[in-house]
This record gives structure tokens, C-alpha cells and sequence, in this order.
């Protein structure tokens, strides 16, 4: 069987799914009229990480923006920034995830002066900066995760849709990582480097 068939095998089960289950098949009527999404997930557009999934929600609850590393470019900040107006939002979580590829290029790519690469332009600063305090190369992909959760976030800060948002206290930013190996989330505190 190709992975085009089995994408279209799977698309079938779906269809039959919302057919032939009452909650599942109200639940797709009233989604076609509208979403409403109780929540943002920005994210990576690494296979493994699953937003619906990690966190066990229906279709309509989260509206996910990915990209490589969870890189906000004008794009996907614009997407959040629709969504935040669009929708009656109440938080918008930044969840990277550990063993990010993306973030591994960077490391690899930390000597070079330019990089034409528009993703590796923005990760590498990033890496840069942590580099400067960890030399072993596991820390230093994990730390350098959080501080691309961080920087993500300081990029939502300057969106001033957002900021007053958070400013009002209609919408909260939630820094987060998800464990490949284990599949917890753990949620940050920046502040204070702990968990919340």
C-alpha cells in the first residue's frame, strides 16, 4: 500500500466514523457552521509532536499554528494574531519539545558568521546565546529549546493585538515542553525557571 493510500484508507475510516456515530456525527455538524477554540498551541511541525493528541482534546478545541521549531515569522505571528481577534481565545501555549531538529541544525550551524537559511537565521541567535554558558550537546539542544519558547514569547509580547489581550487578562501565554520520550508536557515558569 503507498502513503497515498493509506492516507485516503484513513480519510475513509474518518467519513465512516462521522457517519455512523451520533456525538461524532453533531459534533462535525456544528463544527462546519463555526470553531471556536478554547486555546492556541504554537508549536514544531515535527511529526511527533501532536497537539490534539498530547493533550487528549476533539477537533475545534485547539487551533495550531506549526512551524519548524515553533519559529514565529510574520506569517504564523499574523495567524495567531487572527485567531486571538477571530476567536474567543483564553490561551495561547508555546510548546516546544525536547530533541527539536530543527534546533539540532542550529547547533550544527553555529560557527557559520551567515546563513541563508531564514530558519536557521532565527535559531541560531537563539543557540548562540546559550552556547555561550553550556558546553555539553545534550543540555545544550534542551536548554536551547526553552529559550526558543522564550524568545517565541517575547515575539508575542511585541504584537500589540496580543499584548493588550494579556494586558486585559482575556488571553494568557503558557510556556511549555513536551518530552518526546515520555509524553508529559511540562509547563514553565519563566520567571523563575521552575515548573507550574
Amino acid at each position: 500500500m503507498s502513503y497515498l493510500e493509506k492516507l485516503k484508507l484513513g480519510n475513509e475510516k474518518f467519513i465512516s466514523k462521522i457517519k455512523t456515530e451520533s456525538d461524532f456525527k453533531e459534533q462535525f455538524e456544528r463544527l462546519a457552521r463555526a470553531q471556536n477554540p478554547h486555546t492556541i498551541v504554537i508549536t514544531c511541525s515535527d511529526s511527533r509532536v501532536v497537539p490534539e493528541y498530547i493533550f487528549q482534546c476533539e477537533i475545534g478545541e485547539l487551533f495550531v499554528v506549526r512551524t519548524a521549531g515553533g519559529v514565529l515569522d510574520s506569517v504564523a505571528l499574523a495567524t495567531v494574531e487572527f485567531a486571538v481577534s477571530a476567536f474567543d481565545v483564553k490561551q495561547i501555549v508555546v510548546l516546544g519539545h525536547t530533541n527539536c531538529g530543527a534546533i539540532a541544525q542550529a547547533i550544527k550551524h553555529l560557527d557559520e558568521k551567515e546563513n541563508e537559511n531564514p530558519l536557521l537565521q532565527k535559531l541560531i541567535p537563539i543557540v548562540t546565546n546559550v552556547y555561550r554558558d553550556i558546553t555539553d550537546e545534550k543540555d545544550l539542544l534542551n536548554r536551547s529549546v526553552i529559550e526558543n519558547v522564550k524568545e517565541q514569547i517575547r515575539i508575542l509580547e511585541n504584537s500589540e493585538l496580543i499584548a493588550n489581550k494579556v494586558k486585559n487578562k482575556e488571553v494568557s501565554i503558557i510556556p511549555a515542553v513536551y518530552n518526546l520520550e515520555t509524553g508529559r508536557v511540562e509547563f514553565l515558569n519563566i520567571e523563575n525557571g521552575r515548573n507550574i
